[in-house]
């Protein structure tokens, strides 16, 4: 299982769900009823992540419009790892960027 860090500047840690069934990337959310979500209280987003063999997916729901704006245009930057390790030197670790 991958640990996936999300949203807080690389400090904030998020283990990935397996994937157990096909998730459609079309927008719609509807695949991801029965995978669990996490709530970021500062951000006030719902997100969740899954993987597999091959793919990292990544769902995330704004409430407040100005927020999804503001990833529209800043992009996201968060790191990833399969040690849980802060540091991003460590093995393994990586950065997604959007």
């Amino acid at each position: 299982m991958a640990a996936f860090i999300l949203l807080a500047g690389c400090t904030e840690k998020t283990d990935s769900q397996w994937k157990a069934k096909s998730i459609e990337i079309d927008g719609n959310g509807q695949d991801w009823e029965s995978i669990p979500l996490e709530y970021n209280e500062n951000l006030k987003i719902v997100y969740g992540i899954v993987n597999d063999k091959k793919s990292l997916i990544v769902i995330i729901r704004f409430n407040n419009p100005a927020i999804a704006r503001q990833f529209g245009r800043r992009g996201v930057t968060r790191c990833f790892n399969d040690e849980n390790k802060k540091d991003k030197q460590k093995r393994g670790a990586a950065e997604l960027v959007y």
